[in-house]
């Protein structure tokens, strides 16, 4: 019977040699898709950018959730319980639904719709801190949802 442990460990080698070449591919191909994630990221945000009339939120990206923007969900919190909600309360009501925050802390991400949905005069923040929708007839606030 022949000895093949030197064959053996020549495949060994071979396979080594072949894992580490596979390895450092798969590392190249990590840090290009980890690129373009990051264009097209930058790229999604000046397109937004340019398409919407409203300023924009203040957080990198904005997450959807069945293709809805955090403002619209707010705003569909808002219309749901019809009353003014506090921030905890509006914040929790959006813990309940899919939406992802990625690496966004969700309390940041809900305060930075908040913020833009009143810089865009959609709703409103009372003295208790306690947000609504704000009606509007043709553009023209008439009517503050009551408490």
């Amino acid at each position: 019977m022949r000895d093949i442990r030197q064959d053996l460990t020549e495949r060994i080698e071979a396979i080594e040699r072949d894992r580490a070449t596979i390895q450092a591919r798969l590392s190249a191909l990590d840090e290009r898709e980890k690129n373009l994630k990051a264009m097209l990221a930058e790229e999604e945000g000046r397109i937004l950018s340019m398409t919407e009339d409203r300023p924009q939120l203040p957080f990198a990206g904005v997450t959807l959730v069945g293709g809805m923007p955090m403002t619209d969900l707010i705003k569909n919190v808002l219309r749901a319980k019809v009353r003014r909600l506090s921030f905890d309360e509006v914040r929790d009501e959006i813990l309940k639904t899919s939406f992802n925050f990625g690496d966004q802390k969700p309390g940041r991400v809900v305060h930075g719709g908040l913020l833009s949905l009143i810089r865009t005069e959609e709703i409103t923040k009372d003295a208790d801190g306690r947000y609504g929708l704000l009606i509007k007839n043709n553009g023209i606030p008439v009517q503050e949802r009551a408490n």
